[in-house]
């Protein structure tokens, strides 16, 4: 009866932290806002959006860039210019 009692306990302590830790989260937050506010989800998508279509833009940027440093190193190195 004593293992099934702290056993028991040692359940009760993990699912409270499992739960402090989810009421802390972020994720939690924003599924709160956006359950009184459900137009919220779609500014907040909207906004990420932007951001990654931002950060796509300048990888790309530096992607051509890099391609054309090597496509010059190539060149050079195939002429024999090192």
């Amino acid at each position: 009866m004593k293992r099934l009692w702290e056993s028991l306990e040692l359940e009760i302590v993990r699912l409270l932290e499992s739960t402090n830790r989810l009421l802390e989260s972020a994720e939690y937050e924003l599924a709160q806002l956006v359950e009184k506010q459900p137009a919220l989800l779609d500014a907040v998508a909207a906004k990420r959006i932007a951001a990654l279509d931002a950060a796509m833009a300048e990888l790309k940027t530096n992607a051509a860039r890099l391609a054309a440093e090597i496509g010059e190193l190539t060149s050079e190195a195939a002429s024999g210019i090192v």
